[in-house]
């Protein structure tokens, strides 16, 4: 029968040794589709080609054990290792020395290789990867065993030439197979090393003789020398930088611990004539005040200090104030006739025991800041003066925000007036109440200084503790703000967003502002503009109020909850809020734009912002670990001066307080943590005793789930205000 014609060239380079073996064989269907299929038998033999112009495989039989390196020269075989080996003739050559034979002739057959691989005529047309298994169609055309099965189980044609094909009409294409499995052979040994050649031809090949192998021993030692030599150099290299960065900071450290020392034996001997000088002063005004006797004093006989202070320092010219107040205070806790002047010293040299390390900070921050100043010796001393004077908090008196009705009486917010004669108080029970501090200090009105059985006179009756204004709103309080001007004005925000102005004087409401779509958690008057406050929400926006208007005067548009809000105490355009972004962001409302500055540091919502004078702002954040942190940051600087950590504080407010160089803030243990300016960790702590919020008796077991949930200072003072989620208020005095 007749066949597909075939090529001269094809049909000379393609044997058949029998009808098993034959096949079907034409010119590529892709490019010239049969025009009339014609009916093969597989009883004629054929000459057998792919359909995909097959390269002639004779030419790519076994080759022979030279060809793996390359071409056999026609020069001896020590020819060839003199110029493969010669280290010479390498360095003479383009190539480098590890461009041997065998490596040019492995990377040459794996780009023939590569190119067949590329070639789409060795790509099964169904799966388009290279054939696996190989079968051929009566058709001429070649396929994968799995694809072409797979494809007539659903349809009986020729994928390629769409002739009518079925299961028994494809046989195996055995030579296209082995030259496939040929080229992957070739391609996974080209993939191994050059030294996996090299042993390969040694081992394999004859041609190598005695006098090669020695040549090839040399060249390796030398090798062998010159990369060990070249390890060795750069071992020594890293270890000389190492040595020499070392060197470096230690020497830097040895100027910085020389400056440190300089600094400090000169503080010394500025100390010994400081303390000198005092001594003989003392020593003057004694011999002075000869035989002068100053009486012991009474606690609370204070007003009969004067006359007896003003004869015993007759010689003293001029007092300041505070000096005054010092000298009667120091003279009216007399005790036993002894000054408390002399043991003050050995609490002072505890405490700086106790906090060494910060105060060591401290102190060559200073000197270093100013170039070893008088002035900065003169602001650590003054440090080291405030920080040593409290060492603890007294309780003066106790309160109750809420009643025995309540089983929740978290206190959210506790403020002081503008003269700081009354407070108010404000939380979950929506109630604002107003205390006049004087009765509490002095015991009137049901308070009692009794740090255990508080709530109760000294006959044991039971005594409530009743404000003196009462104002109920609509929902939960989250905050409270006086007005820094008008005395009678307190503005709240609640948990419906709605921010409202009071009167305290007839405890109604003057102005009701509702423009927040969430819950509202804080607000704040401006120190320098009485009739403008500030408010921020959960609805990712911050309001500028005026008293005088019922709308909003300007809306901050932020991308994150708003948490705190507050106005920098020495302007009224400047404000800070936190966010839940974990970022504080400082804006001049005159142009609402963009932030003047973003402080970036916390890992968590911040809860609180305070100022602390006009350049440096103090800063509360959630942390998920056990230890919170504060930050302290400069608006000049932009950058975070200080980190403040002791406290916990995972998911609650706990409040946040600033008087002076003093921070405070509530805590998660349900203690309250002050910390000194200058210094990281916390210098004094109270802790709020457990107590029966029905009969007020103390429990010995804590509660995890109550914590402080309020602070306020007093300006201007050492006596705070602290509350917590049991509704217990303390006025705590720092001694």
């Amino acid at each position: 029968m007749s066949s597909v014609p075939n090529s001269p060239k094809q049909t000379e380079n393609v044997q058949s040794s029998s009808p098993s073996a034959s096949r079907a064989s034409g010119s590529s269907s892709r490019q010239q589709p049969p025009q009339q299929p014609r009916v093969q038998h597989w009883s004629e033999p054929q000459p057998l080609s792919t359909s995909m112009n097959f390269v002639p495989l004779n030419g790519f039989d076994r080759p022979n054990k030279r060809s793996r390196l390359a071409p056999k020269p026609e020069s001896s075989s020590k020819q060839k290792a003199d110029s493969s080996l010669n280290p010479a003739n390498q360095e003479n050559s383009n190539a480098p020395p590890s461009e041997s034979a065998y490596n040019i002739a492995a990377r040459m057959a794996k780009f023939e290789i590569d190119k067949i691989a590329k070639d789409n005529d060795f790509l099964c047309p169904i799966c388009l990867q290279v054939i696996k298994e190989a079968f051929m169609t009566r058709c001429g055309h070649s396929f994968c065993y799995l694809c072409i099965v797979e494809h007539l189980e659903h349809k009986s044609d020729c994928p390629t030439c769409k002739q009518p094909l079925n299961r028994d009409q494809i046989y195996p294409n055995f030579l296209l197979n082995r030259f496939l499995e040929k080229t992957a052979g070739a391609a996974a040994q080209s993939a191994n090393s050059p030294l996996d050649h090299l042993k390969h031809s040694i081992m394999n090949d004859n041609e190598w003789g005695v006098e090669d192998l020695n040549q090839l021993m040399t060249t390796l030692v030398d090798k062998k020398r010159q990369l060990e030599s070249q390890k060795r150099r750069v071992e020594y290299e890293v270890l000389l930088d190492f040595l020499q960065k070392a060197k470096s900071r230690k020497e830097e450290s040895l100027s910085r611990l020389q400056k440190e020392l300089q600094f400090i034996n000169d503080d010394i001997g500025f100390a010994r004539n400081e303390i000198s000088t005092l001594v003989n002063l003392q020593e003057t005004l004694g011999d002075a005040n000869e035989g002068a006797q100053v009486p012991i004093i009474k606690a609370e006989d204070k007003d009969a200090v004067l006359e007896p202070k003003k004869r015993s320092y007759k010689n003293v010219e001029t007092l300041s104030a505070a000096a005054v107040s010092e000298l009667i205070e120091s003279m009216s806790n007399a005790q036993d006739g002894k000054s408390p002047m002399v043991k003050f010293p050995a609490l002072q040299k505890k405490r700086v025991s106790e906090h060494f390390d910060d105060l060591q900070e401290c102190y060559f921050g200073h000197r270093f800041e100013d170039n070893g100043s008088p002035h900065s010796l003169t602001q650590f001393t003054s440090t080291l003066s405030k920080f040593t004077r409290y060492s603890s908090f007294r309780e003066l008196s106790t309160l109750r925000y809420g009643d025995i009705f309540n089983t929740s009486s978290i206190v959210s917010s506790i403020e002081f007036d503008r003269d700081d004669e009354y407070f108010a108080t404000a939380g979950v029970t929506k109630k604002i109440k107003i205390f006049e501090f004087g009765n509490l200090a002095s015991g009137v009105a049901g308070c009692t200084t009794d740090t255990i059985d508080w709530g109760r006179d000294d006959g044991g009756n039971t005594v409530m503790h009743y404000p003196i204004r009462e104002m109920v709103c609509r929902s939960k309080i989250s905050c409270l703000s006086w007005n820094p001007y008008i005395k009678s004005q307190i503005v709240s925000s609640d948990y419906e967003g709605i921010v409202m102005l009071w009167d305290v004087n007839t405890g109604t409401q003057t102005r009701i502002f509702d423009e927040h779509e969430k819950r509202a958690w804080s607000v704040d008057f401006s120190k320098t503009d009485p009739t403008r406050l500030a408010s921020g929400s959960d609805d990712t926006k911050v309001k500028i109020w005026s008293t005088n208007q019922k709308k909003s005067i300007l809306t901050i548009e932020s991308k994150a909850n708003i948490c705190c809000v507050k106005f920098n105490p020495e302007s009224s355009y400047h404000i800070a809020f936190g966010s839940a972004d974990h970022h504080i962001h400082y804006y001049d409302i005159r142009n609402k734009r963009e932030p003047l500055m973003v402080f970036k540091g916390h890992r968590k919502a911040v809860s609180y912002v305070k100022f602390m004078g006009m350049n440096e702002v103090i800063s509360a954040s959630l942390h998920s670990s056990t230890d919170s942190t504060l930050k302290l940051w400069n608006t000049n600087s932009q950058s975070c001066t200080r980190t403040f950590s002791g406290h916990v504080n995972e998911k609650n407010f706990v409040g946040l307080a600033v008087n002076g160089d003093w921070i405070s803030c509530g805590s998660e243990n349900n203690s309250v943590y002050t910390y000194f300016k200058n210094l990281k960790q916390p210098v004094v702590t109270v802790k709020f005793k457990t107590a029966n919020p029905v009969t007020g008796e103390p429990s010995t077991d804590d509660d995890p789930s109550q914590f402080v949930s309020s602070v306020c200072w007093k300006k201007n003072s050492n006596v705070m205000l602290a509350a917590n989620s049991q509704g217990t208020i303390k006025v705590l005095e720092l001694v």
